[in-house]
């Protein structure tokens, strides 16, 4: 039982790529998910950037076995139970980030669709 973290930073070069699996339990909020995966200070830089409505972050979820995920654009907080085997994506990226940088960072999120958990 587990929930996979997809971290990538786009606005710095070369990206930052990170992969992580975070244990889950029953209870368990998409906020802890992260604090846990990206350690309290980050995590709590991703809470507040969300929070302040920051347009360089971008949070999604998907629950491929369930067909659920979230809606364009993302989750506005991370205060919601999340769901054994999950995948939450975090991305920054701002106005210097490329087209290049974007794809790349789509390519390495598919491949990891292949990786197993």
């Amino acid at each position: 039982m587990a929930i996979k973290l997809l971290y990538n930073d786009l606005r710095i070069h070369p990206a930052q790529y990170q992969r992580l699996i975070v244990d889950w339990h029953g209870g368990l909020t998409a906020q802890e998910a992260v604090q846990n995966a990206l350690g309290s200070s980050l995590g709590a830089q991703v809470v507040q950037d969300l929070e302040h409505n920051n347009r360089e972050i971008m949070v999604s979820w998907v629950h491929d076995e369930l067909d659920q995920g979230s809606d364009v654009g993302g989750v506005a907080s991370l205060d919601w139970e999340i769901l054994d085997r999950s995948i939450l994506v975090i991305t920054y990226k701002n106005e210097t980030t490329t087209d290049a940088a974007i794809d790349a960072s789509t390519a390495w999120m598919l491949a990891d669709e292949q990786q197993p958990w």
